[in-house]
């Protein structure tokens, strides 16, 4: 199933450049968290890639209805917006902590317009304005809102360095993802997804671990550096503060995986790692992490 958006994302940075997002572009809604996710890449060289990520609370047709844009993951009346720097399948998200979108989204005819700015801290205390920001998209991307399979599971680590102590994920999906030639891993793969959602105060994702894993690949123990074209490995902070931890050096013990050609099935392991320095100055060691993925084709992923 090829990705159904056009559209571009645009925008000028401090630095003096331009993005300009035409890879990879996607529209669509994001029901887990309840909101229209827009993005697309601007393609640096054939190494390097930028992303912009907008995060629009879920309300419908709206005209011209202004956001703002704030790192507070349990407001959900705020929008949200991430600068990602993409260097090969290493991806390091800086969520954006102040800004304001302006957004037209029309239902009907599949649509998202809009002006945008916000800014984000960069490594080393540095900061990233994004201003003069336009999104313009059409047709929801039918990959990310169809091709989802919500999944049961189990998934525990401890962590050193960041908010938790402990990761002990109770949301999952385990899905198929084709190869992107332009942005993330080039080879058609596995992505485990699995969150820590908080059901009390407050009513939020609290953190997210990420596990993309080529399909030809099979059971073993892979060390991430030397595989970095083919795993992709990330843990992320969503409450109380948004941080991007992937992974810097690690290994992933791979015990079941489904066959290639598959759908469904299991994903079982073990995951070990230290990650990037995040744009808040930490980085995380993530330690003892056990998982089990079970698919279910008959459970699509919420609308």
């Amino acid at each position: 199933m090829e990705i159904t958006t056009t559209g571009t994302i645009t925008a000028d940075l401090s630095d003096g450049s331009k993005f300009f997002g035409d890879k990879q572009p996607s529209f669509h809604h994001d029901a887990l968290d309840n909101c229209w996710v827009a993005n697309s890449a601007h393609e640096k060289d054939d190494w390097q890639s930028f992303l912009i990520t907008l995060r629009i609370p879920y309300e419908g047709d709206v005209t011209n209805k202004e956001y703002s844009i704030d790192n507070d993951y349990s407001n959900l009346t705020t929008a949200k917006a991430s600068w990602t720097d993409i260097k090969g399948a290493i991806w390091a998200p800086f969520p954006a902590y102040s800004g304001k979108i302006i957004v037209t989204i029309n239902t009907k005819q599949q649509t998202v317009t809009g002006t945008f700015n916000f800014t984000a801290r960069l490594p080393e205390n540095k900061e990233l304005v994004v201003s003069n920001g336009s999104v313009d998209m059409k047709d929801f991307d039918e990959v990310r809102a169809t091709s989802n399979a919500e999944a049961t599971g189990t998934f525990t680590a401890t962590l050193e360095g960041g908010a938790y102590k402990e990761y002990t994920a109770n949301q999952f999906q385990l899905v198929t993802r084709p190869g992107n030639p332009e942005v993330g891993l080039k080879v058609p793969h596995w992505q485990a997804w699995s969150q820590n959602y908080s059901d009390g105060v407050p009513n939020r994702s609290l953190d997210i671990v990420n596990i993309s894993f080529a399909r030809d690949l099979g059971p073993g123990t892979y060390n991430l550096p030397e595989f970095k074209d083919k795993i992709l490995v990330s843990y992320n902070e969503v409450y109380p503060g948004a941080a991007g931890y992937p992974a810097k050096s690690g290994k992933l013990v791979v015990e079941q995986v489904p066959a290639d050609g598959s759908s469904h099935g299991l994903f079982t392991g073990r995951l070990e790692f230290i990650s990037e320095e995040a744009s808040n100055g930490t980085r995380i060691t993530f330690k003892n992490g056990l998982f089990t993925f079970d698919s279910n084709p008959q459970t699509p992923r919420r609308f």
